[in-house]
């Protein structure tokens, strides 16, 4: 007999389970703008920063700034090229548990799951 494996979340009956999330913020690299408001909602704040536009998201102890520079050849449609998570000094976790938080977030308020 083969011990159950860690990884799979087990739902209580009636319930269905809940997947993993990916929480590697690299996956944010060539995402246009509808992808990123699918994954992460809205921006709490978004900026022009000729020629970037800068979304920003918090979560309690982060800020996560993602840099969406227009294609060259498409000037008309951006994707992001560059990310940055800052966290505060009293913040225990690291980049990757703050891109969690972040889409965790979203997905309460939304009951949208990536």
């Amino acid at each position: 007999m083969t011990a159950p494996d860690p990884e799979l979340t087990i739902a209580p009956a009636g319930e269905a389970a809940i997947p993993p999330i990916n929480d590697d913020p690299h996956q944010l690299m060539g995402l246009a703008p509808h992808a990123v408001n699918r994954l992460l909602g809205p921006p709490s704040l978004l900026r022009t920063e000729a020629p970037a536009e800068v979304w920003q998201y918090t979560a309690e102890d982060c800020v996560l700034d993602i840099y969406l520079y227009a294609e060259e050849k498409m000037p008309d449609r951006s994707t992001v090229t560059y990310y940055e998570i800052r966290r505060s000094d009293r913040a225990e976790s690291g980049a990757r548990a703050c891109f969690g938080e972040i889409i965790q977030s979203w997905n309460n308020t939304s009951d949208n799951t990536p």
